[in-house]
């Protein structure tokens, strides 16, 4: 249920994102186009290029990738919780500002595949940093707006916020799909 449960709430929150894109600006979301972002083209999330505007209008789509950390999971010899593996792997998308009870959080996507290898790179040190200490393993999904870390265990599915290099200091959910119920998405731009 937990997988299905994420992948349902991710899909209502891009939805609920796009319609208020929409009805604000009557465009797609757009990024301004520059050296900085001109990489971001490779991506199945980009729907049109305007060069004479200088923007790539995009849009999420489904990726439905639930074997993309079997790699990771080898390598750490643990089987990653289903919710982290249905939160990275339902949609292509630039992350997402969301409000919530406890504040404006980022929720971290995946916009290529190279954003795909960034991440498992990340969450692998993340996990070995996690063992350094002697801290349960969690994997982080999502920023706060002052720079806290929004993890899920991996043990139990609990949503927590922590500080890098801390244990989780406040849990936010009982699991991913509780926590993607509280949040609404907002017109923020990630900047990832």
């Amino acid at each position: 249920m937990g997988q299905h449960e994420v992948t349902a709430r991710l899909s209502e929150l891009t939805n609920t994102f796009i319609e208020r894109h929409h009805s604000s600006s009557r465009q797609r979301p757009c990024i301004p186009l520059n050296e900085d972002t001109r990489y971001m083209l490779d991506s199945p999330c980009v729907e049109h290029v305007d060069e004479e505007a200088g923007v790539f209008y995009w849009t999420p789509r489904p990726h439905m990738d639930f074997t993309l950390f079997d790699g990771l999971e080898q390598g750490l010899e643990v089987a990653i919780h289903p919710s982290i593996t249905a939160f990275y792997g339902s949609y292509w998308s630039d992350g997402l500002w969301c409000s919530s009870p406890f504040g404006e959080i980022s929720l971290i996507q995946l916009w290529n595949e190279d954003d795909m290898e960034t991440l498992r790179e990340n969450l692998l040190g993340h996990a070995f940093q996690k063992s350094k200490r002697r801290q349960g393993l969690t994997f982080f999904i999502g920023l706060t707006a002052d720079d806290r870390i929004v993890t899920v265990d991996n043990h139990s599915g609990e949503v927590y916020l922590e500080e890098a290099g801390r244990p989780p200091q406040r849990t936010l959910a009982a699991s991913l799909g509780e926590l993607l119920r509280e949040l609404e998405p907002t017109l923020t731009p990630y900047t990832g």
